[in-house]
């Protein structure tokens, strides 16, 4: 069986978009969070982040809080 791979970047964790449907999570922290349970129920072989995880303008050292909990939510379900 060939491998399987979620891709999904850009998300500037600590932006906000003004540009999203009402009732989604506009940050990029919701959207990391989204694929991070996105690849835990397609459960593909690895995910590959690709572009920014974090936003470069958004100089608060706070933003990297949210992603460790992902990782190791990957990391328990075996996702790479």
């Amino acid at each position: 069986m060939p491998d399987r791979f979620l891709i999904a970047g850009d998300f500037h964790v600590g932006r906000t978009s003004s540009n999203v449907r009402a009732g989604l999570d506009g940050s990029a922290r919701g959207a990391w969070n989204r694929v991070v349970e996105q690849a835990i129920e397609l459960r593909p072989d690895a995910l590959l982040v690709t572009g920014d995880l974090v936003d470069v303008e958004d100089r608060f050292i706070q933003v990297l809080q949210w992603i460790p909990p992902g990782l190791e939510k990957l990391d328990e379900a075996g996702i790479p």
